[in-house]
Parts: structure tokens; sequence; C-alpha cells
């Protein structure tokens, strides 16, 4: 697997280290209600909850906190788009290593 080698932190930005941040634990939060969906999922595949139960889960639980989740990641994903043109100078992309 390759993984990119990523710029000193001292030299970003603090603006976009907090955009980074609040971005990663924002994802990493989708993810958790991804787990928790297919959980619930699996309850309901396996006869351990009704579908009456499996819909007011989708409805009342797990909807409103994804459509928030979902709403977050798109305006960090807007600002994220901001910091392109400030910052593609300071960014190497031919640096990128390709394949393992």
């Amino acid at each position: 697997m390759t993984i990119l080698t990523y710029p000193n932190p001292d030299s970003v930005p603090i603006v976009v280290k907090n955009v980074a941040l609040k971005y990663a634990y924002t994802y990493i939060v989708q993810e958790l209600l991804r787990f928790r969906h297919n959980e619930e999922g699996a309850k309901f595949r396996n006869g351990e909850i009704t579908k009456a139960e499996w819909e007011k889960f989708l409805k009342n639980w797990y909807t409103p906190r994804s459509d928030t989740v979902t709403a977050d990641l798109l305006e960090l994903r807007q600002v994220c788009r901001g910091y392109v043109t400030q910052f593609r100078d300071n960014i190497d992309l031919e640096g990128i290593p390709i394949g393992d």
C-alpha cells in the first residue's frame, strides 16, 4: 500500500489543519453511523427486529444523523476546495508515488 508523504505540520496553516481535523473526525463519525446501520440491518435480516422497528430506526435515528453528517462533510469539502487555488503551487503532484 502506498501512503502519501504529508508536509511538515509546522508549514501547514492552522486554518487548514483545523478543517482537516474536522473533516477527518466527521468522516469517522460517518463510518460509525454506517457500522450502526449495518448492525441494525443485520438484526432485521436475522429476524431480531421487526420491519416496523427497522423503519423506525431508519426514520428517527439513522437518517437525521446521517443527513447532518453528510451536510457537514459537503460543507467541509467546499471549504477544502477553496484552499485548492490558495495552496496549489505548494503541493508537488509529481511527487505522488505510483504503484507499490
